[in-house]
C-alpha cells in the first residue's frame, strides 16, 4: 500500500498514469481476506491500547459508516481501508491478483512474468495459520 500510494504521489495526472498502463506493464496486487485485515491490524495495532477487539470492530464501522467520501474512507486508517481505495481495479488490468493465502504459489508466477529467477529476488509474504485460526474464533460469535 505505501509503494502504490508513492507511486500515486509521483503520477502528477492521468496523461502519464495513462502513458505507464500503455507499455503494457507487469502489474500485480496481494490482497487479503477483509476480516483477516482487520485481526491482523488489531493485534499489530490496536491491541496495545486496551481496546476489545469487539470495540476495534465498532469503531472501524463507525469510521467507515460515517466518512464524507465513500470512494476515498479517507477518514480510515489505510490498514483497514477497503482494498478498492488503493488500487483501481477497475481501471488496471492486473496480470495476477494474488492472494496472502496463497501468495508463496503466486509468487512463480509473478517471477515468471518479470522474468527474473526466484533467487535473484525476495518475495516473501508470511501470514501462516495462526492468524486465520484466530480469525475464525473471533468471528465466532
Amino acid at each position: 500500500l505505501i509503494l502504490l500510494d508513492s507511486l500515486l504521489q509521483e503520477i502528477k495526472n492521468m496523461e502519464t498514469f495513462n502513458r505507464i498502463l500503455e507499455g503494457d506493464p507487469v502489474s500485480f496486487t496481494n490482497v487479503r481476506h477483509p476480516f483477516e485485515r482487520l485481526v491482523s491490524a488489531y493485534y499489530n495495532q490496536v491491541q496495545s491500547s486496551g481496546k476489545t477487539f469487539d470495540q476495534f470492530v465498532q469503531s472501524v464501522l463507525m469510521t467507515a459508516n460515517t466518512t464524507q467520501n465513500k470512494q476515498t474512507y479517507f477518514e480510515m486508517n489505510q490498514h483497514w481501508r477497503p482494498y478498492n481505495t488503493y488500487c483501481a481495479f477497475c481501471n488496471i488490468n492486473y496480470k495476477v491478483i494474488s492472494k496472502m493465502e496463497t501468495f508463496n504459489d503466486d509468487k512463480k508466477r509473478i517471477m515468471d512474468l518479470l522474468g527474473l529467477e526466484d533467487e535473484e529476488t525476495r518475495l516473501m509474504v508470511e501470514t501462516g495459520n495462526t492468524i486465520e485460526s484466530t480469525t475464525r474464533e473471533l468471528f465466532r460469535n
